[in-house]
């Protein structure tokens, strides 16, 4: 027993250590041009890479893939892409509740940002997780710029060690499950028994006015918002 806490003791001053190592941008002086430069670089990978935009841009890309381009399939593979994203919110919420891992302390986590709830814990790396599962999706699915967005998924997710934000085990640990995430949804969601999925597909985004419907309310949604923000 005292052996097996000793060892684990030393993974994770092994983890932490490594980790600080890796988070260069934490080094550098926050009134440095450098470092403000590649705060902006790194904040807008981390939006990018965010379940919150590679979702939506999922969903919309179905719906242009059917409705703009006819093409069925590929927009049948970028629905069920989105339930794998969405599904994978749930999974890497649960587990970030179960196992409440803080954050490392050498992160500014005053500026943390799209962080609610169990996202303010650190294992998994959520953004590990659903690069890692998009990297198989665009390896297994596309036929062009295959090297090109594998390289930018796999950047974002190690971004988050850089920054600060995640420990090496985090990222590699939400990697792994974002990985074989994608054997079980590649099963489950594009089986072709699955005929309720294509029925809701077809059902959404057959129809023009649904599509001009949604981006009139994005729009005005929008408006109010920006409208009030200056009443303000």
């Amino acid at each position: 027993m005292g052996a097996d806490l000793s060892l684990h003791s030393t993974a994770d001053r092994l983890d932490y250590n490594v980790s600080q190592k890796l988070a260069l941008l934490r080094k550098l002086d926050p009134e440095s041009m450098k470092y403000k430069i590649l705060n902006i670089v790194t904040r807008s990978f981390e939006v990018i890479g965010s379940s919150a935009t590679i979702i939506p841009y999922a969903f919309l890309s179905s719906i242009y893939y059917k409705h703009y381009l006819r093409d069925f399939d590929s927009s049948l593979i970028f629905f069920n892409l989105m339930l794998a994203l969405l599904a994978n919110v749930v999974m890497i919420g649960c587990i970030k509740a179960l196992v409440r891992r803080k954050r490392p302390n050498y992160s500014l986590n005053d500026d943390m940002y799209l962080t609610h709830g169990p996202d303010i814990y650190s294992f998994p790396s959520g953004h590990a997780v659903q690069m890692l599962l998009l990297l198989r999706f665009i390896v297994t699915f596309m036929e062009t710029e295959k090297v090109s967005l594998s390289g930018l998924c796999l950047g974002i997710s190690f971004l988050r060690i850089f920054t600060g934000r995640h420990f090496l085990s985090d990222v590699l640990g939400g990697g792994l499950i974002g990985w074989y995430s994608f054997d079980f949804y590649v099963k489950f969601f594009l089986a072709e028994c699955h005929v309720v999925l294509i029925f809701c597909l077809r059902s959404v985004i057959v129809d023009s006015k649904v599509i001009e419907t949604f981006f009139s309310c994005v729009i005005t949604a929008f408006r109010l918002w920006h409208v009030n923000l200056r009443g303000n």
